[in-house]
């Protein structure tokens, strides 16, 4: 189900569905945790996560909303790109970097409220996000 993490103990799947639960404890979210898992639908993401892996999210086009918890400080290089089904992401204030095609070809991808202690947008982060309408807090 999901062949690119070492995250097995940290994770439920509820029966009969698509959601994932990421254990609260869990500190980090592996590089291509999740990787193209084209059913994934949501993800719950715990407080105690201060890292997000990049490819952890790349390419799990039924994903339709993230919160990003408090503590996450940056969004690594392609960490929900080709997320096509991705229509609102609430970044938290303590966010200060989104890498390179962070969210690249988010398609659904609407609106965004960027928190104000933003420091860096990396190249083409938010390329091919073709419905997007808002910007800045």
């Amino acid at each position: 189900l999901f062949p690119y993490t070492t995250l097995f103990r940290s994770i439920a799947m509820a029966e009969d569905s698509n959601d994932i639960v990421v254990a609260e404890g869990t500190d980090f979210i592996d590089d291509y945790a999740f990787y193209q898992n084209k059913s994934l639908t949501s993800v719950s993401i715990p407080d105690s996560v201060r890292k997000i892996g990049m490819y952890a999210f790349y390419g799990c086009e039924s994903i339709k909303s993230v919160i990003i918890p408090e503590g996450i400080t940056e969004i690594r290089e392609k960490t929900f790109a080709r997320c096509k089904a991705l229509e609102s992401v609430a970044f938290p204030k303590s966010l200060k970097r989104i890498e390179n095609a962070a969210f690249f070809g988010c398609k659904s991808l609407k609106s965004l409220v960027l928190p104000e202690g933003l420091e860096i947008i990396g190249d083409n982060a938010f390329s091919e996000c073709s419905a997007l309408l808002s910007g800045r807090e």
